[in-house]
Parts: structure tokens; sequence; C-alpha cells
């Protein structure tokens, strides 16, 4: 999966009326720091699902992210 495909395959299905989704992507986070942070995240958060995604383009920040939310 690429990272315009993102919202659509993943996010979207999972939005539904009452329920409040959330997203949230970190730039730049290396799996082993994830890892470190996961606890933490836990303490307040349940994490269904842990999942990679390849982006587009690989240094330019401000395009790839936007990449993210394209059709």
């Amino acid at each position: 999966m690429l990272s315009h495909q993102l919202m659509k395959r993943k996010v979207f299905p999972e939005v539904k009326e009452g329920r409040p989704t959330f997203l949230i992507v970190i730039d730049n986070l290396r799996l082993d720091q994830w890892k470190t942070i996961e606890p933490i995240l836990q303490e307040h958060y349940n994490v269904d699902a842990e999942e990679t995604y390849y982006s587009i383009l690989r240094t330019t920040t401000a395009y790839a992210r936007n990449a993210s939310f394209q059709d």
C-alpha cells in the first residue's frame, strides 16, 4: 500500500457515525522509536491495528503528507 491509498483503504472504512476515530501520523519515526513510545500511548488509547505503508516521496515531508489525502 502506498500513502495515497491510506485514507481510502484504512481510515474511511473505520469511520462510523457516533464513534470517534483518531488517526495519528508521526513523520520520520523509526520502528524502534515507535516501540519505545507505544506503551505510553497504550495507557490512554487502544491500539487496534499496527501496519506499515510506504510513502510516494521519500524526503519531502510536505508532499508526502499531502499525498496521504489524495484520491
